[in-house]
């Protein structure tokens, strides 16, 4: 099985500390198989990435700042600086031919979307991540999913390097296409820790700097 951290940022994101090179180096040494670059309306991370050679599975990815809260798309690449809402990001993700996840929908905190989950109609639910503040928002998402069939992942949120696998979600090997089809036909295993608290204080304060 594979080790993959689905929610990932490097230094494109405003709030995030983590160079390329620096995410790739740490990846490996934490034993992790691959990474889903997901920066904030960009892909310019996962385009500096895809460029060093690297064992690790690349995937991309973009974290959407819409109306209702943030969304991911999995599988695509773009800027995307028009907010629109969450129905119509999720439509412009499947247009792109990519996977709608949600990201930390219960945490009122960092723009999840709340109770609106149930009004959308996403790929894929991330039942945990490490970036919250306590362990609720991740128990919330995990009961939510229990009656639903959408697929489910778990990523670290890494801001700086040191978050990187805190949390994965293991898959089978094949490539990324075969990684992301998967997703939606089968729950995965995952595992997570939530992250030190200093390290997302550290993330507020490197987001007021810039």
């Amino acid at each position: 099985m594979l080790k993959i951290d689905f929610h990932v940022h490097t230094y494109y994101s405003k709030c995030a500390l983590s160079g390329p090179k620096d995410i790739l180096k740490t990846a490996v040494a934490k034993k992790l198989n691959g990474l889903a670059i997901t920066d904030h309306n960009t892909c310019k991370g996962y385009y500096k990435i895809r460029k060093i050679k690297t064992k690790l599975i690349i995937i991309p990815g973009v974290e959407i700042k819409t109306t209702g809260g943030d969304i991911i798309g999995l599988g695509v690449t773009g800027e995307f600086n028009g907010v629109k809402t969450p129905e119509d990001t999720i439509d412009v993700i499947h247009d792109l031919g990519g996977l709608a996840l949600i990201p930390h929908p219960f945490d009122y905190l960092r723009s999840g979307v709340g109770l609106k989950i149930r009004e959308l109609k996403p790929d894929l639910i991330e039942v945990y991540n490490s970036g919250m503040l306590t362990p609720f928002g991740n128990r919330l998402a995990q009961y939510y999913v229990k009656n639903t069939s959408y697929g489910i992942t778990a990523g670290s949120d890494a801001h700086i390097v040191g978050e990187l696998g805190s949390a994965y979600t293991l898959v089978e090997e094949g490539s990324v296409d075969d990684i992301l089809s998967s997703l939606v036909k089968t729950r995965k295993k995952y595992v997570g820790r939530l992250s030190p608290p200093h390290w997302l204080l550290l993330r507020k304060i490197r987001s007021k700097l810039r």
